[in-house]
């Protein structure tokens, strides 16, 4: 049993790698899935249909703009800092002004 546990390799939500790989939605024309498709896979435990990764899809693309003083804090980053630590910075930022809009509407709605 052991055996076969290391000749198989990792699983996800059950399913092992050459199983997703088979089983999950792939762009038209492509050979791999999508990274919705395991993103959904990962989160809900279901197989996610072409529609439900490309509404997905959909969905994130909406929620991509960064706000304008973000990219101003990254342009003013040296370009020798790490990507990870700009992420930081942009990550801190955002949160940071979340907060403030949230507490903003706490003062006039209470």
């Amino acid at each position: 049993m052991h055996d076969d546990f290391l000749e198989e390799g990792i699983r996800f939500r059950g399913k092992t790698i050459p199983e997703i790989q088979q089983e999950l939605p792939k762009a038209p024309g492509g050979s791999e899935p999508l990274p919705e498709g395991l993103f959904w896979l990962l989160v809900t435990g279901e197989i996610p249909t072409y529609e439900q990764v490309s509404e997905l899809s959909k969905d994130w693309a909406a929620r991509a703009a960064i706000p304008e003083f973000v990219e101003e804090i990254l342009d003013r980053c040296p370009p020798t800092l790490h990507p990870m630590s700009q992420f930081s910075l942009a990550v801190t930022a955002v949160r940071h002004a979340l907060y403030s809009l949230r507490l903003f509407y706490l003062l006039i709605w209470t």
